[in-house]
């Protein structure tokens, strides 16, 4: 099996701005808790 690393960068456009994170459900929370 092969590995890979999957960087996502969060901005706050998720949290406050124009393009806030609605899918799928509880995807917010998670990504809040890793920032955590």
């Amino acid at each position: 099996m092969k590995r890979a690393l999957l960087v996502i960068d969060v901005q706050n456009e998720y949290f406050t701005g124009k393009l806030p994170v609605t899918y799928p459900p509880g995807s917010l929370e998670q990504v809040i808790k890793v920032r955590s």
